[in-house]
């Protein structure tokens, strides 16, 4: 999304526009298309205890969350790449919180 409305602030011209946007896709998209086949023909491989799947759903409910809360309130915090690196500090080490708080008060039920 930012790198598309960079282009379009730019008023380029049509061809101009489509070659950008198709070297976005060589230089990143492609690359990760390939990471995320190759990791997710060796993850599926491996199964993942229950904790583990909690963990990645957490993880990923928060930073979907938050992504979704940004974007409707303040859109135009993403255009800037520390807000961007700070939304992923906030949601690791929020989920860090969490999962911590939750191993102990699940060791103190016990």
């Amino acid at each position: 999304m930012v790198f598309t409305r960079i282009l379009a602030l730019y008023h380029l011209s049509p061809a101009y526009y489509y070659l950008y946007v198709l070297l976005y896709n060589i230089v990143y998209v492609i690359p990760l298309v390939i990471i995320v086949t190759i990791s997710t023909m060796s993850l599926g491989r491996m199964k993942l205890i229950e904790w583990q799947g909690r963990t990645l759903k957490l993880v990923s409910g928060n930073m979907i969350f938050l992504l979704g809360l940004i974007l409707l309130t303040k859109p135009d915090l993403m255009d800037n790449i520390l807000s961007a690196i700070g939304l992923v500090l906030v949601v690791v080490v929020g989920s860090y919180v969490i999962i911590l708080l939750t191993k102990y008060y699940e060791r103190k039920q016990k």
